[in-house]
């Protein structure tokens, strides 16, 4: 008898477990278009039909992406979808709660949404979403939640103001042309210019000179790496990239080249400062994990760095996992701030450099920008990204990078807060050398830094092909 009674209040436990409670919340927002820097403002209504206790009744907020990019694969190019998480934060709207059945509770919650995130985007390469969600947190049991809801932000522009009618004076004064055409040749020393329709900033390759092309304004900071390799030195070292790996031994000999390019890319280097508080758990060695993970992906870090973090990681894991082995499961809670200074790179092109995967600026190597170093036999990319546009870009990238650390301190992350401050951008065209080669019936390219003979990406394949 007290064993069926132990085996009943076993599996009920068990079924605690894996079932949530009779509990609903709904998310009311008080409208579904907010700006960027305003606050999102509504209501979540939580009943409920059995006593349980709650955690937390908290409302989450998440912007995400996801990219449309071609890669090359063993069968070709195709067309993957990526998806990353923007910026997120998690409001609680009311701590510790002991439900009732019959219980019904409204609690008015506001999240501010930050200016420098990405505004709600549904261009067909790159969708941006903004969803928000009511949880209530259980303990021991599956949290109760609302379906996540869509909200469209926007970044408001500055309204149209109707002027007043122009007096005789007034009238005379020449008035400023609101768009300018797209220039055709420099205004500084008159050579013809190859612009397309994509690109917002153009320099000239014979003086130099660098506008925007909707202002005419000048750009200032305007710097460049030398190219520093001969085309069969880049050859060589695309040749070493393609045998790197004991199954692809003998893939440089196979291989035919079918194609050697000199190209100036531009990008954006920005100063960025980044403040991360956060609080979450740890002792489960997840954390360990994710730092063992990101030191072995992070294309920022050199060989050595990412050797010492594996080490760093695996040496706490293997202490936490003895730990637990013998005094059992030990959780810490903590609570602390990351700061971290970055000089941070952004390509200056909308279109996705499949064979670049990071660029890493030599910093002692940048000089100013100086068409003469540049070989007439080299192709010149101008700049599709206007400085805000990138600098968006780098707070959306480095606030990930600042969460990233943070998964790499706790096992659950409770709260994150991020704030980024950028400062003002450099544009830098760099030397990049495209190797195309054919092996069998596949078409590949390596990308080689033409100033430190560094391999920034490309295709190989996965094995040697017989």
């Amino acid at each position: 008898m007290n064993r069926e009674i132990f085996m009943v209040g076993f599996f009920k436990k068990i079924k605690m477990r894996v079932t949530k409670p009779k509990a609903k919340v709904f998310i009311a927002l008080d409208r579904n278009v907010v700006g960027l820097g305003e606050e999102l403002t509504g209501t979540l209504h939580v009943t409920s039909e059995e006593e349980f206790d709650a955690d937390e009744v908290r409302v989450e907020v998440k912007c995400w992406s996801r990219t449309k990019n071609l890669v090359h694969t063993k069968e070709g190019w195709e067309e993957k979808e990526t998806t990353q998480i923007l910026w997120s934060t998690k409001e609680r709207v009311c701590g510790r709660l002991h439900l009732t059945p019959r219980y019904k509770e409204e609690f008015p919650f506001k999240v501010k949404i930050p200016h420098y995130a990405p505004p709600t985007s549904l261009e067909p390469d790159r969708r941006i979403r903004w969803e928000a969600k009511g949880v209530i947190a259980v303990k021991k049991r599956p949290d109760v939640t609302t379906k996540s809801i869509g909200v469209e932000v926007v970044r408001w522009t500055t309204p149209t103001v109707t002027a007043p009618p122009l007096t005789t004076k007034e009238a005379q004064t020449p008035s400023i042309q609101a768009v300018k055409p797209i220039p055709t040749n420099c205004t500084r020393c008159g050579a013809p210019l190859d612009v397309t329709r994509e690109d917002v900033i153009i320099t000239c390759r014979y003086c130099g000179n660098t506008i925007v092309v909707a202002t005419r304004e000048e750009i200032k900071k305007h710097s460049m790496i030398e190219n520093k390799l001969h085309p069969q030195e880049a050859v060589d070292i695309a040749k070493e990239y393609m045998d790197k790996g004991v199954l692809r031994r003998g893939v440089a000999e196979k291989a035919q080249i079918t194609g050697v390019r000199l190209r100036y890319i531009p990008f954006w280097i920005f100063p960025a400062y980044a403040e991360t508080y956060y609080t979450g758990r740890r002792g489960l060695g997840v954390s360990e994990l994710r730092e063992i993970k990101h030191a072995v992906t992070d294309e920022r870090k050199k060989g050595w760095v990412k050797l010492g973090k594996v080490l760093k990681a695996a040496a706490e894991l293997a202490i936490e996992g003895y730990v637990a082995y013998e005094r059992g499961p030990t959780f810490r809670r903590i609570s602390r701030t990351i700061s971290r200074q970055y000089d941070w790179t952004v390509l200056a092109r909308r279109a996705v450099l499949s064979d670049v995967k990071y660029y890493e600026v030599p910093l002692e190597r940048k000089i100013p920008f100086d068409p003469g170093r540049i070989p007439s036999d080299a192709e010149f990319f101008n700049t599709e990204l206007n400085e805000e546009e990138a600098k968006d870009k780098v707070k959306a990238e480095v606030e990930i990078k600042q969460r990233e650390l943070v998964s790499e301190e706790v096992d659950t992350i409770e709260t994150c807060h991020t704030r980024v401050r950028v400062g003002e951008g450099e544009l830098l065209h760099a030397p990049v050398w495209f190797v195309h080669y054919k092996l069998g019936e596949r078409d590949y390219a390596v990308a080689v830094d033409g100033s430190t003979g560094k391999v920034l990406g490309g295709g190989r394949p996965l094995i040697k092909l017989i």
